[in-house]
């Protein structure tokens, strides 16, 4: 090794030679890396520590807090270069090994670093200042996307609350950050699955695809073996009825898909735009008329249980039908003999235990019906008075409604009712010497003189004189005609000529 270390050392050298105090220097330090070569062929950790920390063996950026590491890390390195034939390491060899540690220490530090900065950023919930931590080249996070923010900030935001719970550790380490990153990437590729899935079946149905409809599902259903192809016309009509039951409810919808994953991360997804996002929209509106993944997914089960089901039964149809008669029927029927043999023998006790249980059971149904009116007498009374009323409105509208419908028979009624009580109230008033009170009352204006009554039973007098004049003069005129007839009668019978009769 003296050999070999001091060779290297003047080769070295510019002046391909050695000096006195560099070779004291030199073997001195090669003494001091045999040394540490012993304690690591002994396995001596504490040895090889003592030896890392000797200031003679001169090694650079040796740090005393990691010498145990260091001794370990050389101790691995021992047993490889052995392995390989080699019996010693040289200054060269461990001075990388400590270099390598030192990176390895330095890349470790920096790596904590980047940890209190994700969770810090975690903890401020700021997806931007989340995604720019995992970016970090220190934190050597992979597969980070910076479209997923939003959903990062989610993922890692419950794995430390979950882990908070836990008052031994309340921050998150890279390995839990990391599959926290790799949990979002997968729910990012379940949301677009899904989304495939209730984009094209329900374009499929709005176009009225049918044949479609199984190359649709082959290709989006997560299982697969749960499509079957036999069941294609069944799958359609189903998801069509469901569809348009659910379209019936809907007024007015959006472009908007919402999808939940795991129960706790909201997918939106834009049908005319494309876009997608983990943070709600402004202008949300959701598509209500649309079947969701988890509808679409029972709906697709449930047919293919189904057809399963039936086909399971019609194989085995004949067979179950076989083995039940065979060995359920006798057994069966001869129990219904025994049955229907004692209960003709005790007939009269089935009657009597029938006619007590169906009076108890009228009993309770009375008594139950009278307890419920007890109980809600003021509803019940509320409920009479309400029914009474609508009743009595309904006969007086009716009756009001043929009042309408006879308007013009009720007038000329009333009229020719008010006329005769008026001539009869008149009648008694002239006629009677001692009228009632309530005649009185009605033409009590009668009673009143004034000039124009004077005048007017004057104007009466004249007209009525002039009445009995022309009356008189009618009467006469009458005799005179009466005459005249008697005397052409007597004419007509003695044929006495005109001229004897004018003379």
């Amino acid at each position: 090794m003296y050999q070999n270390e001091l060779f290297n050392l003047q080769k070295q050298s510019a002046t391909n030679y050695l000096a006195h105090e560099e070779l004291l220097i030199a073997v001195e330090m090669l003494s001091a890396v045999a040394l540490l070569n012993q304690a690591l062929d002994s396995n001596d950790l504490v040895s090889v520590q003592n030896q890392l920390r000797s200031p003679a063996i001169g090694f650079n950026n040796l740090d005393e807090t990691y010498v145990e590491r260091y001794a370990n890390e050389l101790l691995s390195i021992k047993l490889e270069v052995l392995s390989q034939g080699q019996e010693n390491l040289s200054w060269n060899e461990i001075q990388n090994c400590i270099d390598m540690v030192n990176i390895q220490i330095q890349e470790e530090n920096d790596r904590i670093v980047a940890v209190g900065r994700i969770n810090e950023a975690i903890d401020e919930g700021d997806p931007s200042k989340t995604l720019a931590s995992l970016q970090l080249p220190t934190a050597k996070i992979k597969e980070v996307d910076p479209d997923y923010a939003q959903h990062y900030q989610d993922v890692l935001y419950y794995a430390k609350s979950q882990k908070q719970k836990d008052p031994a550790s309340k921050i998150l380490w890279l390995d839990e950050i990391q599959q926290a990153v790799y949990d979002a990437n997968v729910d990012e590729d379940k949301a677009k699955q899904w989304v495939t899935l209730v984009v094209d079946v329900n374009q499929c149905l709005e176009n009225k695809k049918s044949s479609d409809i199984l190359s649709v599902l082959k290709t989006s259903v997560c299982n697969t073996n749960d499509v079957i192809p036999e069941c294609a016309d069944k799958y359609y009509d189903t998801l069509s009825k469901a569809k348009e039951q659910k379209s019936d409810t809907v007024s007015t919808e959006g472009p908007w898909l919402k999808l939940t994953l795991q129960e706790k991360y909201d997918y939106y997804y834009n049908v005319d735009s494309k876009e997608n996002s983990w943070v709600t929209p402004e202008s949300f509106l959701r598509k209500e008329s649309w079947l969701m993944e988890k509808e679409i997914e029972d709906i697709v089960e449930e047919v293919t249980a189904g057809y399963i089901r039936e086909k399971i039964w019609s194989a085995s149809e004949d067979v179950l039908l076989r083995f039940d008669s065979t060995t359920s029927g006798p057994f069966i029927r001869k129990e219904y003999e025994a049955r229907k043999s004692f209960l003709y023998d005790q007939e009269d006790n089935v009657v009597k235990i029938q006619a007590f249980w169906k009076g108890h059971k009228q009993r309770m149904s009375y008594l139950g019906r009278r307890q419920t009116f007890i109980d809600h007498i003021p509803s019940i009374v509320k409920i009479q008075a309400w029914f009474r009323m609508i009743q009595a409105r309904r006969n007086y509208l009716a009756r009001l409604q043929f009042f309408r419908d006879h308007k013009n028979e009720i007038v000329k009624i009333q009229s020719l009712l008010r006329a005769s009580k008026a001539r009869d109230d008149y009648k008694t008033l002239v006629g009677s010497e001692n009228p009632p009170l309530s005649v009185i009352r009605k033409f009590v204006h009668l009673l009143d003189q004034s000039d124009l009554d004077f005048q007017e039973e004057l104007e009466v007098a004249r007209i009525r004189g002039e009445v009995v004049t022309k009356i008189r003069g009618n009467q006469q005129l009458e005799k005179d005609l009466n005459l005249m007839d008697i005397k052409i009668g007597l004419l007509v019978k003695n044929r006495i000529t005109l001229e004897a009769q004018c003379s």
